[in-house]
């Protein structure tokens, strides 16, 4: 009996124990891996969300310049164009008169000349058809325009090339209040699905000292509903988004320059080891009389020996008799005028 309850309490002195000692036993954190989990999963996705963010500010800023450079080089062919009307327009006009002053550069432009101002000759047009010839250069750059074909719609623009008025506003010390010209938006290239043109839109504005002609030229991203297919910033001041668009200047000057280098009113005479790079011209009339030719030139191989002056002699002489077409030359294959060429069995040395 006295074995059996030192047993039992032995038993509960050792379960006691056990009991304070887990009693006593620290107690261990839990959830601190979570939140150092929760802590990298933030760091990370901000990381992430910002190189989305830079990547979609590189793609957005590459896809500008894209839409730059097409806007401008869609305006810098529509300044080629423009040069070529207006040189074309231009030469269609032959004046008397030497001097291309202020008023009479106006009057040109505008198809406003007088009997004062001498003879104006028109020409034809070369390449495209007009109802009838333009009174000044003004319209005739209209009509080299009208027969355009290329034209596209877009926002702010003429559904076909015309004469105007300046815009209101426009400082009438420098440019002048008529005869503007402004023209639609062209087409550089052709639609290609969903991808609208670039294009561009020309206006010539005449200067006020009456010489010069502005030439403003728009070019277009692509053409759509808004005028761009792209729209790259909020406009302020309105509602809508403004299209990508850049506009270049370039000042033309109405003048007489003729394309001849060397024109005189007498006799022109071109001595040896001389080199013309140009047309000649000479506007000499007593030609019936002797020694009356209004150009004379002087040959580089005349004065060498004997034998070589005989062999020029002959080939000029079968020029002057046999030529059909007037450049100075004998054709081998042409029935008339190789009968100009001397035979080469003449003996020139007498050998």
């Amino acid at each position: 009996m006295s074995i059996s309850l030192k047993a039992s309490l032995t038993n509960r002195l050792a379960s006691l124990a056990g009991t304070a000692t887990r009693l006593i036993k620290p107690r261990t954190k839990r959830g601190v891996v979570s939140i150092l989990s929760m802590m990298f999963l933030v760091l990370f996705g901000s990381l992430g969300l910002a190189m989305a963010i830079v990547s979609q500010g590189n793609l957005r800023t590459a896809s500008t310049n894209l839409h730059v450079l097409r806007a401008l080089g869609a305006a810098e062919t529509g300044m080629g164009v423009a040069k070529s009307r207006i040189e074309d327009a231009v030469s269609r006009f032959v004046v008397a008169k030497g001097t291309i002053d202020s008023a009479f550069a106006s009057r040109l432009w505008n198809g406003s000349t007088t009997a004062a101002d001498g003879t104006v000759q028109i020409r034809g047009a070369d390449g495209y058809n007009e109802f009838s010839l333009p009174q000044g250069i003004a319209q005739a750059v209209v009509n080299r325009h009208m027969a355009d074909l290329n034209t596209v719609a877009a926002p702010g623009t003429v559904i076909q090339t015309q004469l105007a008025t300046a815009p209101a506003g426009v400082d009438d010390t420098r440019y002048a209040l008529t005869n503007w010209i402004v023209t639609p938006a062209m087409a550089v290239e052709g639609s290609a699905g969903d991808s609208n043109p670039a294009a561009y839109q020309i206006t010539y504005a005449p200067l006020a000292n009456g010489t010069d002609i502005r030439v403003f030229v728009t070019g277009y991203s692509s053409v759509s509903a808004m005028g761009s297919s792209y729209s790259y910033a909020r406009n302020a001041s309105e509602s809508g988004d403004r299209s990508l668009t850049r506009t270049i200047v370039q000042d033309f000057r109405i003048v007489k320059r003729p394309q001849h280098a060397v024109m005189g009113p007498s006799r022109i005479m071109i001595g040896k080891n001389v080199d013309i790079v140009g047309n000649l011209g000479a506007t000499f009339t007593d030609v019936s009389f002797a020694n009356g030719d209004p150009i004379v030139m002087k040959s580089d191989f005349f004065g060498i020996n004997s034998t070589l002056d005989q062999k020029l002699t002959d080939l000029f002489n079968g020029i002057r008799q046999f030529d059909q077409d007037g450049d100075n030359r004998l054709r081998v294959n042409h029935p008339t005028e190789r009968q100009g060429i001397p035979p080469s069995t003449r003996d020139y040395d007498n050998n």
